[in-house]
């Protein structure tokens, strides 16, 4: 029996010993959570920040939550810089103080006339506020003062840097706000030194069409035109008269080197951009309808200066399919060959048993053919040289010797790396990169057979037969 009331006496410690130490554990997690939040600088949420009111140097800022996003309030309507809001804020949330200086002459730590400050609003209606006072005698500290509280904080001067903003820093810096995938149509005009001129696209099925040509555009090159456009960011706002011919004209504006309109669904106009030249590395972008000249990097729009035929499909006049090449004729300086498809191998179309043809070769030979593509589609006033008769030519047929592709090409263009062609695909002459044409393997595709060496027995000289 002592035994068994040992036993329920020791449970009982137990678990009194089990209650006491979970009620002080939870007790001490309850202290050193209220410990860490006494020592915020201010202690909120910053999910549930409603208006953000910052003051400094360079201006009154007043911004105000917009869903998941920021929008500017003052001094300007526009929508703000989500990362830079947010960066102020978790950082902010995350300032402790290192000591209190209570019933502090605040006039003493620069605390009477503050250099910046920053209130919060929450979505409950509280506000809180920062104040930032001078720099304290220990590199790296400073003086704060927490809402009307008649006491200086001593805290880290990381705080003194977030606060420090400009309007360019808090505003959204995206100049077009606009999809590329919303663009149905764009007209892009060019005024640059060695490059004038005008193309037009408009987006048919899926696939991007030159207007007037009547052609598909090159779907790549287009697309990444218009990720490029509405990519644009600026690096500053110098005006907000954007409107103003004295404006227009101060960031060359009247006289734009790019000028771009583009329209959405129905043909809805979704902006006008004007783009100046570069001055001092810098180049000015308007938008119609928007108060703001935008400032950005000199580099920034070298991407979008399109020449028009830059947007046309370079594959068009020399495109087909190497599965359904069944006969090959070329003819060049380097050879001539006729090769037929018999089967799974090529073969000479007249044959030759001297000769044997390189099915390697042969494979490489439409590979580059393939790979081929116009580098300029030449002005009508430009009279190609050295195709008639051309200086070498390729003809491609099917099985049903129905010609898939007749190119012809010639001699060396304006452009001197480039040659003259033309095939039958296409009405007008254009040229290609040299390179290309000298990198196909015409002389390699039949090669002279390998002459049979005789066997050591059969060369032997014949000897006396043994008696």
């Amino acid at each position: 029996m002592k035994f068994k009331g040992t036993w329920i006496l020791a449970l009982v410690a137990i678990g009194l010993g089990l209650y006491v130490y979970l009620i002080e554990f939870k007790k001490a997690a309850k202290d050193e959570e209220k410990k860490a939040a006494e020592e915020k600088i201010i202690d909120f949420e910053t999910a549930k920040v409603k208006t953000v009111t910052l003051k400094n140097a360079k201006g009154e800022f007043v911004l105000e939550r917009d869903g998941t996003s920021w929008k500017l309030t003052k001094p300007i309507a526009d929508k703000a810089d989500d990362g830079t809001i947010n960066n102020v804020l978790n950082a902010l949330a995350l300032e402790k103080y290192d000591d209190t200086i209570d019933d502090a002459d605040l006039k003493n730590f620069g605390l009477d006339k503050p250099t910046q400050s920053i209130s919060i609003t929450t979505q409950d209606g509280v506000t809180k506020k920062v104040s930032v006072g001078t720099d304290a005698a220990i590199s790296g500290k400073i003086y704060l003062q927490r809402g009307d509280e008649k006491k200086a904080l001593y805290a880290n001067s990381g705080i003194k840097i977030q606060l420090d903003k400009a309007l360019k820093d808090l505003r959204n810096k995206q100049i077009l706000k606009k999809s590329k995938d919303d663009v149905t149509h764009f007209t892009m005009k060019v005024n640059a030194k060695d490059n004038h001129g005008q193309a037009s696209l408009t987006k048919k099925d899926g696939k991007w069409v030159l207007d007037g040509v009547g052609e598909e555009a090159d779907q790549e090159v287009t697309d990444t035109f218009l990720k490029n456009l509405v990519g644009l960011n600026a690096t500053d706002f110098p005006s907000e008269k954007s409107g103003d011919k004295t404006d227009q004209k101060k960031f060359g504006l009247n006289s734009p080197e790019l000028e771009v309109t583009l329209q959405g669904k129905d043909n809805a106009p979704l902006a006008h951009v004007l783009v100046s030249k570069k001055d001092n590395n810098a180049i000015f972008v308007s938008v119609e309808g928007t108060p703001t000249i935008f400032q950005l990097f000199g580099s920034a729009t070298d991407p979008l200066l399109k020449k028009p035929q830059d947007f046309r499909n370079k594959k068009i006049p020399l495109e087909f399919k190497k599965e359904d090449v069944a006969d090959i004729y070329v003819k060049s300086s380097t050879g001539e060959y006729h090769l037929v498809k018999k089967g799974n191998s090529w073969e000479q179309y007249l044959p030759d048993d001297t000769k044997n043809v390189s099915q390697i070769q042969v494979a490489s030979f439409l590979d580059k053919m393939a790979d081929l593509k116009v580098a300029d589609y030449i002005e009508s006033s430009e009279k190609p040289v050295g195709l008639r008769p051309p200086l070498g030519r390729v003809i491609l047929k099917n099985v049903k010797n129905e010609s898939i592709l007749d190119f012809s090409w010639g001699d060396r263009a304006k452009v001197q790396r480039n040659d003259y062609a033309i095939t039958t695909k296409y009405k007008n002459p254009f040229t290609v990169d040299a390179s290309s044409i000298a990198g196909i393997p015409i002389q390699t595709l039949v090669e002279n057979k390998a002459k049979a060496t005789p066997s050591a027995v059969a060369a032997a000289p014949k000897g006396n037969a043994s008696k």
